[in-house]
């Protein structure tokens, strides 16, 4: 009777430290996300483009190898890796860019109803803290720099 006793003991004590132990750690849910390099110091906040080379891209085909001359400084090159319709009225092309360690341009091709087209797009790479949006603004196109986290999760 006496051995149960100890044993039993024993057993509550040896509980009480393993649940006391896994009890210690808190977990942290307020951690920040280490900085990334930014990428696109090239680029200003908002960068005209050339309207007719981005209209150029909508007749890429899929492993043409595409060169687009932005502006008087910036020039892209990569192949053209996807294209899909995802309707009468939509399609999308992605590039992988090689002046950027393989950076992804996605555009988005919008014909609408009067047979004008409406293009959008970004230029995304993992590794960096930044993205470029290409917007539309009065028959002018831009690439804005935003941060990535505000578009992709870490």
């Amino acid at each position: 009777m006496k051995n149960l006793c100890v044993a039993g003991g024993l057993l509550v004590c040896t509980l009480t430290s393993i649940h006391v132990v896994a009890q210690q750690a808190e977990p942290q849910f307020r951690q920040v996300a280490p900085s990334k390099p930014a990428l696109f110091a090239r680029f200003s906040a908002r960068t005209e483009c050339n309207s007719k080379e981005v209209q150029r891209l909508c007749s890429a085909r899929m492993a043409d190898a595409i060169s687009i001359q932005l502006n008087n400084e910036i020039t892209l090159t990569g192949e053209v890796t996807d294209r899909l319709q995802h309707s009468d009225s939509i399609s999308t092309i992605n590039l992988r860019v090689a002046e950027y360690d393989g950076a992804l341009l996605n555009i988005t091709i919008h014909t609408l109803p009067n047979k004008t087209t409406r293009i959008s797009g970004r230029l995304i790479h993992p590794q960096s803290g930044e993205i470029l949006i290409l917007t539309e603004e009065n028959n002018r196109y831009y690439l804005v720099k935003e941060q990535r986290k505000f578009f992709m999760a870490e």
